[in-house]
């Protein structure tokens, strides 16, 4: 029997790979704490900013059709427009225990909207399959202040049953709307009498600053980054809290099934993001600087 379980004629370049005990053992000498110095996920996704540039992380097809041009966000814009997103959820009142969630499909925003969330503050990802019943229940449990979702769109039905459940939340005071062009209409606006104030995401967080976070935000590994629902589409969810430290250990994980498993230049992202799972599966993604779209990193490497 080989040694080699993976075909080494397969890889796009000579990149070490985990494959044998002898390279697990050389990858071992290297304490965890060195080869992953984040405490939280904001930091993660700067460091891939500095280091990638304006590399791919993030190409995107809103139809998936085969001649479609791919919307393309470098690691440079990916953190610039985290940084935006969390700025602007600060400017709106959001500190570091409060909730953001977000009614997204998956969208070059629905990164920017979560991660910016756990940089100001708390994100609460929903499935936006979910009735407006089921929604307001988990907006509620979450004691979220603002809300993003999907704007006005004869596509989905997201907008009419977000707002439905904002309203019901006696927390929520902000409804952010992500216009996507040719799919949404800008020019909705909320029901006659309606508390709540309306924002559109892109504008809203075009004039923020790019550079910092304005609330000089200092992370601890023990702090609550997410809130998820682990029930899909059923009732009777349970809320999944992950600190900081969890989601870095869940991109840890990701890290070494990528060094045991990669082969491909590309790493296809086809699950939702409002599922925990999904975190993990993004984290083997090009948006927190593991890897990049059409090249790959050497992960043996420590993080410079």
């Amino acid at each position: 029997r080989e040694s080699n379980v993976i075909d080494l004629t397969q890889r796009p370049f000579p990149e070490p790979v985990m494959e044998t005990l002898a390279s697990v053992q050389e990858f071992e000498k290297t304490p965890l704490s060195e080869q992953f110095p984040f405490t939280n996920s904001y930091e993660l996704i700067m460091h891939a900013a500095k280091e990638f540039n304006d590399d791919a992380a993030l190409e995107f097809l809103l139809q998936g059709l085969p001649e479609e041009p791919a919307q393309t966000t470098s690691f440079t814009e990916l953190g610039a427009q985290t940084t935006r997103a969390a700025n602007f959820l600060h400017s709106l009142g959001i500190t570091a225990g409060d909730s953001v969630s977000i009614v997204l499909p998956v969208l070059p925003q629905t990164h920017f909207a979560i991660w910016g969330a756990q940089a100001a503050g708390i994100s609460n990802p929903i499935n936006p399959l979910l009735e407006t019943e089921h929604m307001a229940e988990i907006i509620s449990a979450a004691n979220s202040k603002v809300v993003i979702c999907l704007g006005q769109s004869p596509a989905a039905d997201i907008w009419e049953k977000t707002l439905a459940a904002a309203e019901q939340v006696e927390s929520v005071d902000h409804v952010v709307a992500v216009n996507v062009a040719g799919m949404c209409d800008p020019s909705a606006t909320l029901p006659a009498g309606s508390s709540l104030t309306l924002h559109d995401f892109d504008k809203a967080i075009a004039g923020m600053n790019a550079q910092a976070l304005d609330s000089g935000r200092q992370f601890t590994s023990g702090e609550i980054a997410a809130y998820f629902h682990t029930g899909g589409t059923q009732r009777n969810d349970v809320a999944a809290m992950r600190s900081n430290v969890d989601t870095l250990d869940d991109f840890k994980v990701s890290v070494l099934l990528v060094q045991i498993a990669y082969f491909q230049d590309w790493s296809v992202c086809h699950v939702t993001l409002w599922r925990v799972g999904s975190k993990m599966e993004r984290r083997m993604t090009a948006k927190l600087g593991v890897m990049q779209c059409g090249k790959r990193r050497n992960l043996s490497e420590p993080v410079r």
